[in-house]
């Protein structure tokens, strides 16, 4: 997989995702909050090792998510 940042939210994409703009992010990412979440929900110790590139996979455009300007 990938992972990467949108407007301040880290999102882990799957490696089967085929992201043609941003709006694809919203329909096919996984946000890391929701992960963490999930997993502070489980139990009370949680380990997590994320090696994930973070740079905008849509350097080119600017695209908007959540009122916040993707550039």
């Amino acid at each position: 997989g990938h992972g990467f940042q949108i407007g301040g939210e880290n999102f882990l994409i799957p490696v089967d995702a085929s992201l043609k703009d941003a709006a694809d992010v919203e329909v096919q990412a996984i946000k890391l909050n929701d992960v963490l979440q999930q997993m502070r929900s489980k139990s009370k110790i949680q380990v997590i090792i994320l090696d994930a590139c973070r740079n905008n996979p849509f350097p080119r455009k600017d695209y908007w998510l959540r009122d916040q300007l993707i550039t």
